[in-house]
């Protein structure tokens, strides 16, 4: 790879992994959190999911590149990671940014309750429980 301007040249970062066993619920928050963090980052690129691997291409700037690309290496959520690209390039070859191979209409499975989300009332006397507890 040439010199490049950590901070203003554009790169690209191309890898495929195992996927880590999950359910599809953390698969499509996987794909969701990959969508809304390339987006607000300025990346371009793909993420696909084909049976049990993943592949990603990211482009942008460098410095959001390498920060994204060692978070991936990072991620337990992949195993078996291949780089197949980390190199300079002269423009965009993505003009968004895609996820396919993900059930996105996962529904979120219900929060579990805490100590929180309850609300507990006084009493009252000669309530409908009045009578069970006589009998």
């Amino acid at each position: 790879m040439r010199c490049v301007d950590v901070g203003t040249d554009l790169v690209e970062f191309a890898f495929e992994s195992q996927a880590v066993d999950f359910c599809p619920v953390d698969a499509a928050r996987l794909a969701r959190q990959s969508w809304s963090n390339n987006v607000r980052a300025g990346l371009t690129g793909e993420l696909r999911r084909q049976g049990g691997r993943y592949a990603q291409v990211v482009e942008g700037p460098c410095s959001e590149v390498l920060k994204l690309a060692a978070r991936i290496l990072a991620d337990p959520r992949h195993a078996a990671i291949r780089v197949l690209a980390l190199r300079a390039l002269p423009a965009r070859r993505h003009a968004g940014w895609v996820v396919s191979g993900f059930d996105l209409g996962v529904t979120q499975p219900p929060p579990r309750p805490s100590a929180d989300s309850y609300r507990f009332l006084p009493a009252r006397a000669g309530g409908r429980l009045a009578g069970l507890a006589a009998s």
